[in-house]
């Protein structure tokens, strides 16, 4: 051992397992990616050899191609057809699809786009598989992609350290001391490519190592274990990048493939970044980083390195020149976390080519949607729940979606997806004409992290069907569950045992005033329920003695509410002045009396009628009264009157019949057009805050400084630009926004954070953001001709040919969406110039070299308008589409 003190303190080896430590000179991230993953699953499947020529096909293009086959110039870019021609020994295997009528997905010979869809299962087993693996090694693992992974080492490696050096284990009360000595590490072949040991640079550091080459060491040893592991247990290989952050270890690994790994010392760094080329960075490529070297006169790092602080802040402004010379000195302070962000499960497909014409039809798709759907939610069912169960349809002229809330004690399954998704389809069908149907999803949103205390009626509900808990929901019930505070009533059990349990719950909430519904489900359990046999495909209602299928307990509950609210409101004593109206009546006595609910038909029973139909276009509720404040002890309803009631009003005694109608109690909100049910406390929860979201729009604060400010106001509106770039709380905010925003477009989830290649811009106003635009570097497009009939034609879709296909195209808008409330007020074109300026440093894009996504019906509005108006100034801008 070398007796020269080591330069690191007790402090700095206590500390460095602390995750949120990012400067700790011990942190050791690895960054794990496996070689043409989607090539190797399938010649691992088909039982090939690595040396044989494979690529994996969706439809008519190519998605990954091994490195056997790479030689013979295929690409990812290529058809099957010309990657045939150029290797005609070559292997293709066509990805799984899920075909209509089928329960499973399969490998197919010859699947078609119009009754398949594809399926990506496969991969994202294998890939669960594999970090499955790289758990064993690290609590700290964050997927990246479906096939590459970070894992932070640093706890691993120093719980080894101090097994293999005890004195370690017993830190001195100083922690500024330095450590000891550092042993010497021998750099072995197998533990892959040191960066420098070719170069000669590292004959210094191998004598004189410190502790943070130990580290280093220890995960390289580490790391060879996890790519052994990953080949013995599933047959493929991988590439490993190690250093001390997850920007240079992402480096490394692709520096240096297939099948290796390779190490990159903290005394190392330096040397290894000198020789780079700016584009060669994240960040700085592209055109971005050709602008960058003409602006700073630089082409090497090393260059960069060369130029002061204050020139760089001269030339770049402050944000930009922290942000270069941070990437040019190596420093990445991202946190590696296993935290599982899922918000939303999507299932879908275009029906382009081949329109959905009836219910049948889409019935169909709703089995595969159902099994797509369940196959992915079985990954995170132990930690994550959905709140709501979604369903979108597109047609020619319309976007329309329906939601449901879902219940704790709701058995998420296939059929709970394929019959919701039949039921909301109906209630769409039924309000609007949605037929042919060229887009249709299912999706679960809202998730949150599963809680083993559940709350309320529902925990006591679901407690009692368990015999060996009813003593702990007894004595829960006690502390007050399932009370007034809990505005969900109780079914009448069909259990003796249940009933004693809501017995005694009753009995210790008497002193406590019910109002509302709480007092309408409590007098009802006064009345003795029978005990009648379970079964789990009726509901047994005992205020009528009547089965009731479990589809339709809701409107049968409702049926009863309303009929205990007027039996109420009849016994209202007249001179409350909180529980009485003033008849509007011409009658000069002005009587006032007690109100009467619902719609009214006279002395005789009528019929409801649908009168208001022509006059608003839609079907109306015959009960025209809803629940009132809180202060209303009697739980009342606030009248709304018609015209055509108003008309009906009398203004003597008389008894008059009240005929009550709760089957079509649904409102559609006119600000945020979400449907929901008025009185159910969840539809009314969760359309408060969709309701919040869209009207207002979401509330965020960043960190960093906006790109743009309309005014020196402080209460101007801003727009931010958040990259991979930038404080991970930050990119955070931009996923969960992109993550709205692809729920409001029927748009595929994905990830952004840490993601090079992408930048959110967010248009706020007063801390509420009404405006996303995410954009992505692209390197070619279809330009869409003005004569192009789908231009003009009501759908969404805008039909492209390959003979229009361009390489000029730098800017790729990828999700532009803003808050209805704000739309035709200048904040979508505001945001794409924002874009231009900021996208490429030192460059503003044209509009010639942009191009969109395939856009949904009010975006190919926008983009028809927005080309027009850039078509004064740059009349060569054309409608670009490009594939993202």
């Amino acid at each position: 051992m070398d007796q020269t003190a080591s330069l690191f303190t007790w402090k700095d080896f206590v500390s460095c397992s602390n995750s949120t430590i990012s400067h700790s000179p011990f942190k050791v991230v690895v960054h794990v990616d496996q070689d043409a993953f989607y090539a190797q699953v399938e010649t691992v499947r088909l039982k090939l050899d690595h040396s044989v020529p494979l690529a994996v096909q969706q439809w008519d293009n190519l998605i990954a191609v091994n490195y056997a086959a790479r030689p013979y110039g295929i690409t990812r870019f290529d058809t099957a057809e010309n990657a045939k021609k150029k290797c005609p020994e070559l292997n293709l295997a066509h990805v799984q699809t899920w075909k209509v009528g089928e329960r499973e997905p399969k490998y197919h010979e010859k699947p078609e786009w119009e009754s398949h869809k594809v399926c990506l299962d496969m991969y994202r087993n294998e890939s669960k598989k594999i970090l499955g693996i790289l758990s064993k090694y690290s609590k700290l693992v964050k997927k990246a992609s479906i096939d590459e992974s970070f894992v932070d080492l640093t706890a691993e490696i120093k719980k080894k350290l101090i097994q293999d050096y005890s004195f370690l284990g017993v830190p001195p009360e100083d922690l500024s001391l330095p450590l000891p000595t550092a042993p010497t590490v021998l750099w072995t072949e197998e533990l892959g490519r040191v960066f420098g040991e070719e170069e000669g640079l590292l004959s210094e550091a191998k004598n004189g190592g410190d502790w943070d080459e130990v580290f280093l060491h220890y995960g390289a040893r580490i790391v060879k274990e996890i790519r052994n592991e990953i080949f013995n247990t599933l047959g493929y290989t991988c590439s490993a990048g190690i250093s001390r952050n997850a920007m240079l270890s992402k480096i490394l690994s692709s520096k240096n493939k297939p099948n290796k790994q390779t190490v990159l010392l903290n005394s190392m760094v330096d040397h290894y970044l000198a020789d780079v080329r700016l584009s060669e960075l994240r960040l700085f490529g592209g055109k971005y980083g050709e602008e960058l070297g003409k602006k700073l006169n630089a082409e090497y790092i090393k260059d960069i390195r060369a130029i002061p602080m204050d020139e760089l802040i001269r030339i770049l402004g402050d944000r930009d020149a922290q942000v270069v010379w941070n990437v040019c000195n190596g420093i990445d302070n991202s946190e590696i976390t296993n935290v599982n962000n899922t918000q939303s499960m999507l299932s879908a497909k275009n029906f382009l080519r081949s329109k959905l014409k009836s219910s049948e039809e889409a019935m169909k798709w709703f089995r595969v949607f159902a099994s797509d759907l369940m196959s992915r939610y079985m990954d995170v069912e132990q930690i994550k729940r959905p709140k709501t169960f979604v369903l979108n349809v597109v047609t020619g002229n319309l976007r329309k979606g329906r939601s449901i809330p879902i219940a704790p004690s709701d058995a998420i399954s296939e059929e709970f997806v394929y019959n919701n998704a039949a039921k909301l389809l109906a209630q769409l069908a039924s309000a609007y004409d949605i037929f042919p149907i060229v887009h249709l999803s299912v999706s679960f949103r809202n998730f949150e992290d599963r809680d083993t205390k559940l709350q309320g009626i529902e925990s006591f509900m679901q407690s009692l069907t368990q015999p060996k808990n009813i003593e702990k929901v007894s004595s829960s019930t006690e502390k007050g569950i399932g009370t007034e505070d809990n505005k969900e009533g109780t079914e009448c059990v069909a259990n003796s045992s249940r009933v004693e349990l809501e017995k005694k719950r009753l009995k210790t909430s008497k002193n406590k005033p019910s109002t509302g519904i709480m007092s309408f489900f409590e007098n009802s359990m006064k009345t003795k329920c029978r005990e009648i046999p379970l079964d789990d495909s009726v509901y047994y209602c005992e205020k009528c003695s009547t089965n009731i299928p479990w589809e339709e307990k809701q409107e049968h509950d409702d049926y009863h509410f309303a009929l205990e609210i007027s039996k109420e409101s009849d016994e209202v004593p007249p001179a409350s002045s909180s529980n009485i109206v003033t008849s509007s009546s011409s009658d000069s006595t002005n009587v006032s009396r007690p109100r009467t609910y619902g719609r009214k038909t006279g002395d005789t029973h009528a019929k409801p009628t649908f009168a208001d139909t022509a006059r608003t276009g839609q079907k109306r509720a015959f009960m025209d009264a809803f629940l009132s404040s809180a202060n209303n002890s009697k739980g009342l309803l606030k009248s709304r009157v018609s015209a055509n009631d108003r008309r009906h009003s009398k203004t003597n005694n008389d008894m008059e019949q009240l005929h009550i109608d709760l089957v079509n109690a649904r409102q559609t909100c006119p600000e945020c057009y979400m449907e929901y049910t008025q009185g159910n406390e969840d539809d009314e929860n969760l359309h408060s805050r969709y309701h919040s979201k869209i009207v207002e729009g979401l509330q965020v604060n960043f960190t960093i400084d906006p790109v743009y400010t309309s005014s020196a106001s402080s209460a101007a509106d801003k727009v931010y630009l958040i990259s991979s770039s930038c404080n991970i709380m930050d990119q955070k905010k931009a996923e969960d926004l992109l993550s709205f925003v692809n729920s409001q477009l029927s748009s595929s989830e994905m990830e952004i954070i840490g993601i090079d290649g992408y930048q959110s811009y967010l248009y706020v106003r007063r801390k509420h953001c009404i405006g996303f635009l995410l954009v992505e570097k692209i390197e070619n497009a279809y330009t869409v001709p003005d004569t192009e009939p789908s231009l003009n034609d009501a759908s969404s879709a805008v039909e492209v040919r390959p003979e229009n296909k361009s390489t000029k195209f730098v800017l790729g808008i990828s999700r532009i969406w803003v808050n209805p409330a704000h739309r035709h007020k200048g904040i979508a074109s505001k945001l794409i110039q924002c874009a231009r300026e900021n996208f490429i440093y030192g460059y503003q894009i044209p509009p010639t070299e942009i191009a969109f996504s395939q856009p949904s019906e009010s975006g190919k509005r926008f983009i028809t308008t927005w080309v027009k108006q850039q078509r004064i100034l740059f009349p060569n801008t054309s409608f670009a589409v490009y594939d993202n």
